[in-house]
């Protein structure tokens, strides 16, 4: 019916269908006999529980992307909120932010010498293969791969923080221009990512970067250039941002 509306509207064709399998619930197939659908008044429940960006994350990454059904269960939305976004993106944007808040008053100055390295982490290699990821990803509509680039960035991040120990550097007043330049890079890697998941998470994406003391995701031009790395990038007015709270079981 599709094609036939499109060829009597002499519109194009489309050059590709995405088909897919489907939901079950808890383990057994959605039926009115047993009433288990995951209807609306479910979904209220869930998006107040979790908020909406939790939804979207869920539906995104552990929906039938192909052939195979997908099991709606609550224990895994559960896991998936606390493992992803609480412990992964939440627990990122948070440490970063609230360690330029504390040490820097929320202004993080620009590093003096750009090509001057503190820690052994290539940030330009981490982050133009999370986007080549993510890019290639969402051409094969392979969303829970292109969710994946971006938190990938939030657990190179934490293994980042924990060599380095910006918290220890913050005791050795010598050593601040080397904790200016690692929260810098931190915040600029927080940029990036914000812009990889944005498109499954906007709400909480602008959020972050409002955290940043930047603009909405959408109003920061293309996408190359917003997880391109840039010492030059001003970072000032960040505040400690709470993304996802921690949720104990029901």
């Amino acid at each position: 019916i599709w094609p036939a509306l499109l060829m009597a509207l002499d519109l194009p064709l489309p050059k590709c269908v995405y088909a897919h399998a489907f939901w079950i619930a808890e383990g057994q197939k959605m039926s009115k006999s047993l009433g288990n659908f995951i209807d609306l008044e479910a979904i209220g429940r869930y998006h107040d529980r979790y908020g909406l960006d939790a939804w979207r994350w869920f539906m995104a990454t552990r929906g039938p992307l192909g052939a195979s059904d997908a099991d709606f269960r609550e224990e895994q939305f559960a896991d998936a909120y606390a493992t992803d976004l609480v412990n992964t993106v939440g627990n990122g944007a948070s440490r970063v932010t609230a360690m330029a808040e504390r040490y820097f008053e929320g202004s993080v100055p620009r590093p003096e010498d750009p090509h001057r390295i503190v820690g052994d982490q290539d940030w330009n290699a981490s982050i133009a293969e999370a986007l080549r990821e993510a890019e290639s990803a969402a051409d094969r509509f392979a969303i829970d791969r292109m969710a994946e680039a971006g938190l990938s960035l939030f657990r190179t991040l934490d293994g980042f923080i924990h060599r380095t120990e910006p918290f220890r550097l913050a005791k050795d007043p010598e050593r601040r221009e080397d904790l200016a330049r690692i929260l810098h890079q931190s915040l600029e890697v927080l940029f990036a990512a914000s812009a990889l998941l944005s498109p499954l998470m906007p709400d909480s994406m602008d959020r972050l970067r409002e955290a940043l003391g930047c603009g909405a995701v959408a109003d920061s031009g293309p996408l190359a250039e917003q997880v391109r790395m840039d010492a030059s990038r001003s970072f000032e007015g960040v505040r400690k941002v709470a993304l996802f709270p921690r949720i104990e079981s029901a």
